[in-house]
């Protein structure tokens, strides 16, 4: 290993973290509008999740389980997993801000 290289082990790849940080808040999206949603009448759905900013915020918190993730991956010293769990908290803290100014 090269001066300032990481160790890749069995199990350390940064594509598996992308596809972590890509799907996990995604599941976690669901969860959210699943339980905060279902009390509402069928049309209205849509309404209120495009009114008043909630969907931005909605994003925003899915992304939480991200930050579970990496620090768990960090701790495992999956440092390549764990980068990819930061590369797609990144793109959906860009995601957050055009929806933002969308809303």
């Amino acid at each position: 290993m090269a001066l300032g290289g990481i160790a890749r082990g069995k199990n350390d790849r940064l594509a598996r973290g992308m596809r972590v940080g890509a799907l996990l808040p995604f599941v976690f999206f669901v969860f959210i509008a699943l339980f905060f949603y279902f009390s509402l009448p069928v049309g209205a759905h849509w309404m209120v999740l495009l009114k008043n900013g909630t969907l931005p915020r909605m994003v925003s918190l899915s992304v939480l389980p991200n930050a579970v993730a990496f620090f768990l991956f960090i701790r495992q010293d999956r440092l390549l997993t764990a980068r990819g769990v930061l590369a797609m908290t990144i793109a959906y803290a860009a995601v957050v801000f055009i929806l933002n100014l969308a809303f």
